[in-house]
């Protein structure tokens, strides 16, 4: 919590292994990943794993467990407690009391000092060719009382010898007086700085902790993340809090390892990404749903397609602030940001709704994050949902090949067992042998098998594999192409229709005649009316209202809204987002304009109060008949028992005469014509 960018790594004592959970639960009310809990005793076989290992922390804090060992290993526990000492720079020991550390000096042979717990560590360091630069002593007072005793130990110089790599490479780590660290190997007479020492942690030190189900289940999924190199050896490998990264011990430190501005890797995924897309998609004008990507494929593509319709979901203001400002600077104006987590909900929502996409893209990041987060069930609705929900849906999943190599890395005796001798031991960590036959074509297994949505559908998949990075690694994931073939959807009559009351229902139709064509559209439930699609490449208001529109494209929309010709039915689900620009689109009503109309509404309102009042006065004014969005001006003293139903526009009122008229006035009219012909019948 006081450190963001460190990172710890905290083993706790089998004998305390009910503390486990707790740790767990303070580390997950943590702001920042940087925090791992194992629990693991600090046995000397453990402890020598660790020493061979070229890894060295800035700092480390040791408990009274450490003194634990010192009467089962007698005169051999000097030589553990040197190697413990030198895997961190700086270390705080904490102390057992004054008379048992005396007596633990005595049956060790070790040198008589004031401080015996000194004297102790002075001796152990020199057994293993270490040198304190300084011993000082922390006292920790409690309610003005010393609890404890604790000696802050800095190293001056420390040589151990390592082995580098799965081959076990023989070598030499050493410490030098300016702080850096350098390795030396045996087979090559170089030395290398050890850069990433005392800023990140080996991930074959990690495994050698044997970490709990949840904590490897955590790592995997960060292996997850991981560009594929050739030799994937865990050695090669490490923590960097909030990911695991490739970075062998005699490279140079990657910027992201340091919590500074890199980039050149997430510019070369999102590139490829990019690239891919755009070879997949037609020039004409669509609509394109991001998926809360990480990499904003959204505002690239937007770039490269002005005439099509761009929405970017994000799950937090400050990502939709930056990419905002970035939107302004380059004036792109065919892409709208909106707030909002993705969840079983809101793909709900869309599923539901009428509007349709003609893309969707679900990042990598994304579909991580949702494994992680949601369970199997959910998940697999979820999938399932997204694919009914746009023609085109591309799906970045993990790739056979990196699923193959985290198993093998995570799991590695279940994965030799299951791979029925394809890989040997040697050869477990090299991406050229993977994936083996059970991971082959897993990308297709893993949508097929979670898209799960209770929909009449048929689809057909497509893996498409992404163009190595730029220094030579495989991205971890393929994107799948997912085509609806065939749709028949029931919908509701827009997005979140019940926060409005409405009722209508209609059937969604989708069917895809190739990669390039297909026809959409809806069927109103109600009268059987087909309403036809064409391209797909608009986005309507309401919806974009409703999933969190960001204010400043919301404002601008309002500007854009009052400038908008006048027509009859302005509701939010009648109007789009279309290629930068909103659009009426109400297909009964969007021929007739009521610009030249609307600045005589005043004076129309008043004319049909006042024709109502004088025809009251000469007793002829019944009650009000009802209309279809009670508009009572148009209907006033016209009741009768002819309710209808009138739903067309033009003629909303019930008249006695069982017809449907303009207004109260035509149906008087028509009321007394009727009369007046009955009593010329008579006479």
């Amino acid at each position: 919590m006081l450190y963001p960018n460190g990172r710890v790594v905290t083993v706790i004592p089998s004998s305390h292994a009910t503390l486990l959970e707790s740790h767990r639960k303070f580390i997950d009310s943590l702001p920042h990943e940087n925090s791992l809990v194992f629990c693991q005793d600090l046995s000397p076989v453990l402890v020598n794993e660790m020493y061979t290992k070229p890894e060295m922390f800035k700092f480390q804090v040791l408990g009274l467990d450490v003194f634990h060992q010192m009467l089962s290993l007698g005169d051999t526990y000097l030589y553990y407690l040197g190697q413990i000492l030198t895997m961190a720079e700086t270390t705080f020991l904490e102390i057992p009391h004054f008379d048992q550390l005396t007596f633990a000096q005595v049956i060790l042979g070790g040198n008589t000092s004031a401080v015996p717990a000194q004297g102790l560590i002075v001796d152990a360091l020199a057994l293993v060719g270490a040198e304190a630069e300084s011993l000082q002593t922390l006292r920790v007072v409690v309610q003005e009382e010393i609890h404890s005793l604790i000696i802050r130990i800095k190293l001056r110089s420390m040589q151990r010898k390592v082995q580098i790599g799965c081959d076990k490479t023989p070598g030499t780590l050493t410490l030098l007086p300016d702080g850096a660290v350098s390795l030396q190997m045996e087979t090559v007479d170089t030395f290398y700085t050890v850069s990433r020492n005392k800023v990140s942690v080996g991930l074959d030190l990690l495994l050698k902790l044997e970490p709990q189900p949840q904590e490897r289940a955590m790592l995997f999924q960060k292996y997850l993340e991981l560009p594929i190199y050739p030799d994937m050896c865990p050695a090669h490998l490490v923590w960097g809090g909030h990911q695991l990264m490739y970075q062998p011990v005699t490279e140079d430190v990657k910027p992201a390892l340091l919590h500074t501005q890199g980039g050149t890797r997430e510019s070369d995924m999102t590139q490829g990404t990019t690239a891919l897309l755009v070879q997949e998609m037609e020039r004409e004008s669509f609509s394109f749903l991001d998926y809360n990507s990480i990499d904003n494929i959204g505002v690239q593509l937007a770039l490269q397609y002005p005439n099509s319709t761009f929405v970017s979901l994000v799950s937090a203001s400050d990502t939709a602030d930056t990419i905002l400002q970035g939107l302004q600077e380059r004036n792109i104006t065919n892409l709208v940001l909106n707030v909002m987590p993705l969840d079983s909900t809101l793909v709900t929502k869309l599923m539901k709704c009428p509007d349709f996409l003609r893309y969707q893209y679900l990042g990598y990041d994304e579909i991580l994050g949702l494994m992680k987060r949601v369970i199997r069930p959910n998940f697999d609705l979820l999938i399932g949902q997204v694919i009914a929900t746009g023609v085109t849906s591309f799906i970045q999943v993990p790739s056979g090949k990196i699923l193959s190599l985290a198993t093998a890395t995570f799991y590695p005796e279940e994965f030799l067992q299951q791979d029925q001798q394809q890989i040997s031991q040697s050869q477990l960590f090299q991406a050229d042998r993977h994936p083996v036959t059970q991971f082959r074509n897993v990308e297709n297994q893993f949508l097929f098998q979670s898209a799960k949505a209770d929909v009449d559908i048929e689809v057909a998949a497509n893996v498409l594999s992404p163009q190595a990075l730029s220094d030579g690694a495989q991205l971890p994931w393929k994107l799948v192409r997912v085509d609806i073939k065939r749709l028949k959807l029931e919908v509701d009559h827009h997005f979140d229709y019940n926060l409005d009351g409405h009722s209508r229902k209609y059937t969604l139709h989708c069917i895809g005649h190739n990669s390039s064509s297909y026809t959409v559209y809806l069927v109103r439930n109600t009268d059987g009316f087909k309403i036809p699609y064409g391209t797909v490449n608009a986005v309507s208001l309401i919806a974009l209202l409703r999933m969190g529109l960001v204010s400043p494209i919301k404002e601008r929309f309002y500007s854009e809204f009052l400038q908008l010709p006048l027509f009859e039915d302005m509701a939010p689900w009648n109007i789009v987002f279309r290629a930068g620009r909103l659009e009426y689109i109400d297909y009964d009503s969007c021929d007739l304009t009521f610009n030249k109309m609307s600045s005589a509404a005043y004076q129309v309102m008043a004319m049909l109060m006042n024709f109502k009042r004088t025809v009251d006065d000469f007793g002829h004014c019944k009650s009000d008949a009802k209309t279809p969005y009670g508009f009572n001006l148009v209907s006033r003293c016209v009741g009768s028992d002819f309710k209808g139903p009138c739903t067309d526009t033009k003629y909303p009122v019930p008249c006695g005469d069982h017809t449907c008229r303009a207004t109260f006035i035509d149906c008087l009219l028509a009321l007394q014509a009727l009369e007046q012909s009955s009593t010329g019948d008579l006479v």
